[in-house]
């Protein structure tokens, strides 16, 4: 898989953008995330390919539910993954919490997992980590 980090003029990293999936209930949801350069803070996901139910499932797409990840964190301090997806609203002030998906259940579901994968040990948790110890200034 491949891991684009965009930079600035200075060619200074901005963001890192990593290419995730993972199955929903009817079909495999393609998506990008971007972090911040501390390699845990979200600045924006984007589905762009999928084929869920549309009104249901399909919400992963729609802006105002993609928005409430911004600022959420990927994974805990001990670099363990650690958004969750809840079934209905999430806690105010929760830094690790999004709001489930209501009538779509199986999608949220995959969503979830799909984060506790990729940014886990078999996914890119190494390389996150490594982005967490200063990785990114090092070349």
């Amino acid at each position: 898989m491949e891991i684009y980090l965009i930079k600035d003029e200075q060619q200074k990293i901005q963001e890192i953008v990593l290419p995730v999936y993972g199955n929903g209930l009817w079909s495999m949801m393609y998506a990008f995330v971007a972090l911040d350069t501390d390699g845990r803070t979200i600045k924006g996901i984007t589905y762009y390919d999928q084929g869920e139910t549309p009104g249901l499932g399909g919400e992963i797409e729609n802006p105002n539910w993609r928005a409430q990840f911004i600022g959420k964190r990927v994974v805990d301090d001990n670099g363990q993954p650690a958004l969750r997806v809840m079934k209905g609203a999430a806690p105010q002030g929760d830094l690790y919490a999004v709001d489930g998906l209501s009538g779509a259940t199986l999608t949220a579901n995959g969503v979830q997992h799909s984060f506790n994968f990729w940014m886990g040990e078999m996914g890119f948790g190494p390389f996150l980590k490594q982005v967490r110890e200063g990785g990114l200034n090092h070349g």
